[in-house]
């Protein structure tokens, strides 16, 4: 009996990580995205979502856009808009060099930008604004499903 409940209970574990942590694998570079559980607040311009680190083998690969699902969202109208940023190998929310242009909230979104990726760790993170009426109660939540590069 013991055995088996801690059999359920690594499993259950293991599928909670793979939903968090995901990494995606090219020829000249790699990318892991994690999510952080906290609140997103309404009023404050810049809640971090998600993070996508991208590790490049070479100098020449160019990153153009990122797509993400929000089918985990509650409630898609309470999300006034998404941005991406990037920090390049610094691993913090600084919203200084943003990538593309803020997007409006839909099931599946695409970010297209233009940045040439450093050789070696490139940080990015999603971050949202809500409607001043959002739900706090209401979840919102997001993945990266697929990301375009020269490679």
């Amino acid at each position: 009996m013991k055995w088996s409940l801690l059999c359920w209970i690594f499993v259950t574990v293991q599928l909670l990580l793979l939903d968090k942590f995901q990494h995606v694998h090219a020829a000249d570079w790699s990318a892991t995205q994690s999510q952080k559980i906290h609140p997103v607040l309404v009023g404050k311009d810049h809640n971090s979502l998600l993070e996508i680190k991208i590790e490049s083998a070479e100098k020449s690969v160019f990153l153009h856009s990122f797509t993400l699902s929000l089918s985990g969202c509650d409630d898609l109208k309470e999300i006034e808009s998404l941005q991406v940023f990037s920090t390049g190998e610094t691993q913090n929310e600084d919203t200084t060099f943003r990538f593309g242009a803020a997007v409006r909230p839909a099931k599946t979104v695409v970010i297209s930008g233009n940045i040439r990726l450093r050789q070696g760790t490139n940080f990015f993170w999603i971050s949202c604004r809500l409607h001043p009426q959002a739900n706090l109660d209401h979840q919102v939540d997001a993945h990266c499903t697929h990301i375009r590069t020269s490679q």
